[in-house]
């Protein structure tokens, strides 16, 4: 099996590995990878104040406690290693992922309420000097890598969210 990290334009390729009931992303040999090829991906923090853990972990362990959305520390190399930012919600998603998608969703549940009081509203937000829209924009949610805003599907006008300003 093929171990790897993707984001909005790299692919990171960590290792091959066994199947992931043996090997899997709790396994230390994969994260210690991870942390020394590409400490910016590895979504840990280094616990620089910590000087080491009273008992390891075996992956198993690790595995369990994950699956039961429990944040274990990890040493490796003699740092140790928190999951960062606060953690993992009961459905072991990272705490930070859900709050940034609870605000898009309540930015999004806004900008539904603007445009059913308002379906014009969009147009007046801004002025478009080289293009003019077309006498009945067609004006679509768009979201794609880290790219969210408004598409006008007939001239291909793209307008980021955070550059909408709500009246």
């Amino acid at each position: 099996m093929l171990f790897a990290y993707f984001t909005a334009g790299d692919a990171y390729l960590i290792d091959v590995r066994g199947h992931p009931k043996t090997d899997n992303w709790a396994a230390i040999c994969i994260m210690r990878i991870l942390i020394t090829n590409f400490p910016e991906l590895a979504g840990l923090w280094d616990a620089r104040s910590v000087i080491g853990l009273e008992q390891g972990v075996s992956d198993e362990e690790r595995l369990r406690l994950r699956e039961a959305a429990v944040a274990v520390p990890l040493e490796i190399d003699g740092k140790v290693y928190m999951p960062m930012p606060a953690g993992l919600t009961t459905a072991g998603t990272p705490i930070a992922n859900t709050m940034h998608v609870d605000a898009l969703m309540h930015y999004l549940r806004a900008l539904d309420g603007q445009f059913s009081t308002d379906p014009d509203w969009l147009n007046s937000q801004f002025a478009l000097p080289v293009r003019s829209l077309p006498e009945h924009p067609d004006w679509q949610p768009f979201v794609y890598a880290d790219k969210c805003g408004a598409l006008e599907t007939q001239t291909g006008c793209f307008v980021p969210f955070q550059a909408l300003r709500r009246s």
